[in-house]
């Protein structure tokens, strides 16, 4: 799973966090953050456009974009195409209006086009720039990364300056994994998260919650839910699982649920 990278775990059992058997085990996870350009592209769908003048500036400008998506698919465990359009000289290419047009074109939420600025220069080199614009997003900001160059030889320069701008980025953080010693079925859901397989520990913990009346082991399993949603890039989805927990909670704030929220904030 390229989203959450299990890299060690701690395996300290703090001990009993209240008086019904609960224990955490804490996991340092890298977990994906939201891309420098500041677009957050995690849950979101993304295309990318490429403009070309000619057959030439074309295969420089195929060979860095077609790096490019590459490497966000596999960051962002998603599919995203990419097309070739031609440049239409005159056009306003950087306009709001123009990228909500690519946005529909494509039907998703975030839009990557390439847009050749007329410059070229040895050895079949040509300049771009690369609008980037979210739909979705309230702030309705176009982002642009400027003076680049594109080189149907030796793409992968530009290509990696491109996906570290809009890209994502990796942050190590520490996160406890709530469970009742003793219990096989909490036990068999931590076993998964310590694999990285959250998804299918989510599902175990929706079948404990379904399955008990147990206030304590409804807390807590909403909250591990609620970790895993967040680790999957599902927030909306994980905010509704940790307010529940923390409704559930008995009036009392964990220590793991406020250090989740305060994370997700």
């Amino acid at each position: 799973m390229r989203r959450v990278t299990l890299i060690f775990v701690l395996a300290l059992l703090m001990g009993m966090v209240s008086s019904c058997g609960l224990t955490y085990e804490t996991l340092s996870l890298q977990v994906m953050k939201p891309a420098i350009s500041g677009v957050d592209v995690r849950d979101k769908s993304l295309s990318a456009f490429m403009l070309y003048r000619n057959s030439n500036d074309s295969s420089a400008y195929g060979a860095v974009m077609t790096k490019v998506i590459e490497r966000l698919a596999e960051d962002y465990t998603k599919e995203i195409s990419l097309y070739a359009l031609e440049y239409v000289p005159g056009s306003d290419y950087s306009s709001r209006d123009t990228l909500a047009a690519y946005l529909t074109l494509a039907n998703t939420d975030v839009v990557l086009l390439a847009v050749p600025d007329g410059t070229n220069g040895d050895n079949g080199t040509y300049g771009f720039s690369l609008e980037e614009y979210d739909g979705t997003s309230a702030a309705d900001n176009v982002y642009t990364l400027s003076s680049l160059s594109a080189n149907a030889i030796a793409p992968s320069a530009t290509a990696k300056q491109i996906v570290t701008y809009f890209g994502p980025y990796w942050q190590t953080g520490n996160y406890n994994v709530l469970f009742f010693d003793g219990r096989d079925d909490w036990l068999n859901a931590l076993y998964l998260a310590e694999s990285g397989s959250w998804t299918a520990a989510i599902d175990k913990w929706m079948e404990i919650l379904g399955k008990s009346n147990d206030i304590n082991h409804r807390m807590a399993a909403e909250y591990n839910i609620a970790l895993g949603c967040y680790l999957l890039g599902n927030y909306d989805l994980a905010m509704k699982w940790l307010t529940q927990a923390e409704t559930d909670c008995l009036g009392k704030v964990s220590s793991s649920i406020s250090s989740l929220k305060s994370k997700m904030q």
